[in-house]
């Protein structure tokens, strides 16, 4: 053991390899890794005590803000800068820009926000950019800017054959149109945001006191920031974001970002700036880095606050963020989604479209691009109709089906209603087709006074789609939009076995999709007037003769009391297909036993009166009633009161997932 411990060490001869690998590694660790990392460890630790010493100096600018009360919005004198434009007159040309990509559900408040703005309305110019990629969806938000254009509100649709710079290409263009020319400011509002009424009255002056002011941006208010955790989160975030960094640099005079939205812009700083560029994925920043280079000056109004709603699950904000984004972020959201549906034809690309989205990118394939007045009312090929309903097998169903069909100009709609809503009190199955649709398609098909549930509207529209699809050649196409509607209604009708279907004419009645019915138990003609001239005819007497085009041989006909030239045309065509056609008259209000219409306006006691004619007829005629069992001079009987009474234009389902906005 001693000599163990006390001999020479014994000398390898063989050379250690492993022992000079790892000595040469630590000579390379100290002489190259270690400089670089010591290097960007002290750069760590400045940026974090410049990060710190910002925090502290912004704590330090809203305490002082806070204490002393002096925002730098206050200075100016708002009320008297209101009281100036109004006594001159002096109100300066403002455009309202709404960016819109497939917005669904909030198109209608977005736009109703902006159209109710006060301002007068020949200094204001309402530019809806509609990004849409679903056809249903523009034609929907082009026909909510005609209503606010019918109300005096200068409102201009513009679409795009692409969408090139996504929504700083939209910006971009819309700045570019003839009518913006004599515009001073432009206001921005993504579509899911919506203003108070007075949003200009607290914004321009701002602008028109101080030329040297390029943007007044407001404050974003969160209707649903406690919804979720998620909410909380970003509305934490966002209220940081306000409150600290856009205030500490609105009060200090230094630059502070462009929210993208809310805001108020000088149409001049932004060509001062070089416009709208669609090169980053943070345009609206982009912008009020250039516009601040050129020495324009921003100030953040913090009591403004512009109400919108907050994404409450990943799936909703990443949507929300792709609706703008452009560059490099739509490939790393590609990367990360997290659902993906593979489309109904069997293709192998991912689509990030639910089901039911999906269905309606079908549905709007069969918008036609030609207008009504470049075809005729028999240039259509009504013909096809019956190719379309021998396709689905649905002759036998049709001819079975207890139909009460309705035409006319003003008022088929409210009679179709107060019809379904009186059988429906009556103890029937009811099914109803009406047009158009407000917010869903869905709304167009209602099952015992409810709108179809997503779930059987998906399962009979394809079960359509599919059959048309695999028929329909060049000779015969695939139906338009509204004729594979009636053909889905006739098929969810027969499917669902109701015991009456009340169907609505779509436009005129001759040729219409849904006049394929040959033996409806009874007709009704709603008040006639000029409507769709273009296809129907210039006269009273051309209308009405294509509406009594749903009049069938022998099957009773009611009408509503119509002006002459009408009625003699009606009283013409009854005669010759020996039609029974009786005059309603209007509803007496006293038969409701002190009840009012669910349906408001006078003109709705002609339509109830049509109504009870209808629906006394179709009980007579199915074996449910006596003849005259329900005259007006007498009474009603309580389920027709009880019916009228609660009628309501559209009633949603329960799981309705698309509310009206």
């Amino acid at each position: 053991m001693r000599n163990l411990f006390q001999g020479e060490p014994e000398v390898k001869s063989d050379y250690d390899f492993t022992g000079s690998f790892t000595d040469m590694w630590r000579d390379m660790r100290v002489s190259m890794v270690m400089p670089p990392l010591t290097v960007a460890i002290c750069i760590c630790v400045v940026m974090s005590v410049m990060m710190f010493i910002e925090r502290v100096y912004m704590t330090v600018v809203v305490l002082l803000v806070k204490f002393m009360g002096k925002k730098r919005y206050t200075q100016y004198k708002l009320e008297a800068l209101k009281e100036d434009i109004e006594q001159n007159r002096s109100y300066p040309m403002v455009l309202v820009q709404i960016p819109m990509f497939n917005e669904k559900e909030v198109y209608k408040l977005s736009i109703g926000s902006v159209c109710s703005l006060t301002w007068p309305s020949n200094r204001l110019i309402v530019q809806v950019l509609d990004d849409s990629t679903n056809e249903v969806l523009r034609s929907l938000v082009e026909l909510e800017c005609k209503r606010w254009i019918e109300r005096g509100v200068n409102v201009k649709y513009e679409t795009r054959n692409n969408r090139n710079g996504y929504k700083a290409g939209a910006l971009r263009e819309g700045l570019t149109k003839d009518y913006v020319y004599d515009c001073e400011f432009v206001v921005i509002f993504d579509a899911d945001f919506q203003p108070d009424k007075d949003f200009l009255w607290r914004t321009v002056p701002y602008l028109l006191e101080n030329p040297e002011l390029a943007l007044v941006q407001a404050r974003w208010k969160f209707v649903n920031a406690n919804e979720c955790i998620m909410t909380r989160l970003q509305e934490m975030s966002l209220a940081y974001h306000f409150a600290v960094e856009q205030e500490v640099g609105s009060s200090t005079c230094q630059f502070f970002g462009f929210n993208g939205t809310a805001g108020v812009w000088r149409i001049k700083a932004i060509e001062d700036a070089g416009g709208w560029k669609d090169r980053t994925t943070v345009e609206d920043m982009d912008l009020a880095v250039r516009a601040s280079l050129k020495g324009w000056k921003f100030v953040f109004v913090g009591d403004l606050h512009v109400k919108n709603e907050l994404p409450s699950t990943f799936k909703a904000y990443r949507y929300q963020q792709h609706r703008w984004s452009c560059g490099p972020a739509n490939l790393f959201r590609k990367m990360t989604k997290e659902i993906i549906f593979y489309d109904k034809s069997g293709s192998n690309e991912p689509s990030s479209l639910s089901p039911y989205d999906e269905a309606m990118d079908a549905l709007s394939s069969l918008i036609t691009q030609k207008s009504r007045a470049d075809q005729t009312n028999a240039g259509l090929r009504f013909e096809l109709m019956f190719d379309y309903v021998k396709i689905l097998d649905l002759e036998e169903s049709i001819s079975k089906m207890k139909i009460i069909h309705v035409a006319g100009t003003k008022g088929k709609g409210s009679t179709c209603t107060f019809t379904e809503a009186i059988l429906r009190n009556c103890g029937f199955r009811t099914g109803m087709f009406t047009s158009p649709h407000l917010i869903d398609v869905r709304e167009r098909f209602r099952l015992d006074g409810v709108d179809i549930c997503e779930e059987k509207f998906l399962a009979y529209f394809w079960w359509c789609w599919d059959r048309l699809k695999e028929k329909c050649s060049d000779d015969i196409p695939m139906p338009n939009l509204f004729r594979f509607l009636a053909l889905l209604a006739f098929k969810t009708f027969a499917a669902e076995q109701v015991d009456v279907a009340i169907m609505e004419v779509g436009l005129g009645g001759k040729f219409d999709a849904t006049n394929v019915v040959q033996t409806p138990i009874v007709c009704g003609i709603a008040s006639l007037g000029y409507d769709h001239t273009e296809i129907l005819g210039n006269t009273l007497a051309a209308i009405a003769g294509e509406k009594a085009g749903i009049l069938k041989k022998g099957v009773p006909a009611f009408t509503v009391p119509q002006p002459d030239e009408a009625m003699e045309v009606l009283k013409a065509k009854a005669s010759q297909l020996d039609v029974p056609l009786q005059v309603a008259n209007p509803l007496d209000g006293k038969l409701l036993n002190g009840l009012n219409l669910g349906l408001v306006g006078d003109h709705q006691y002609v339509n109830a009166g049509l109504a009870i004619k209808l629906c006394s007829t179709w009980l007579q005629n199915t074996g449910h009633l006596e003849p005259d069992s329900t005259e007006q001079n007498n009474s009603l009987p309580q389920q027709f009161i009880k019916g009228l009474n609660n009628s309501n234009i559209r009633r949603a389902s329960p799981n309705h997932s698309r509310p009206v906005t």
